[in-house]
């Protein structure tokens, strides 16, 4: 512990020559500025950074209570979306892209029961996050 006191003694200056130069700058308004523009800078970029982590994730909710409801969606290219919706009783394969949609084929018995799908809310995904990971069984004789 003495030894940390003989090694920043040096640095005692130059400490207190910064802590001086922050006051200054703190009372001018570009240090205003300054103090007052860099968090709100870094909260939007926190905001658009987690909706675009929101949107790369596919984290969105679709509202699926309708008579229309989106079973999945696969990006094939980068304008041209394949979507398996449900209507009715009948599950449609369809292109969508920016510019039209269009009816790939028309499945008469289900090919997918919508009632297996996983629910991706926040608190699943949540408490899958902080979840432990369970340990594997091992087999075999080991002491």
């Amino acid at each position: 512990m003495n030894n940390a006191r003989y090694l920043l003694t040096p640095l005692l200056p130059l400490l207190t020559d910064i802590a001086q130069a922050a006051q200054e700058t703190s009372k001018s308004a570009t240090g205003y500025l300054v103090q007052i523009g860099l968090p709100l800078l870094l909260i939007i970029g926190m905001i658009v950074g987690f909706g675009l982590l929101a949107k790369r994730f596919n984290l969105h909710s679709v509202n699926n209570k309708g008579p229309v409801k989106v079973l999945s969606s696969t990006p094939v290219s980068g304008q041209v979306r394949l979507c398996l919706i449900e209507a009715g009783d009948k599950q449609l394969l369809i292109s969508v892209s920016n510019q039209q949609a269009n009816c790939l084929h028309v499945f008469d018995s289900p090919v997918v029961n919508h009632t297996e799908k996983e629910t991706r809310d926040f608190a699943t995904l949540f408490s899958l996050a902080i979840k432990p990971s369970q340990p594997q069984a091992r087999t075999g004789d080991e002491p």
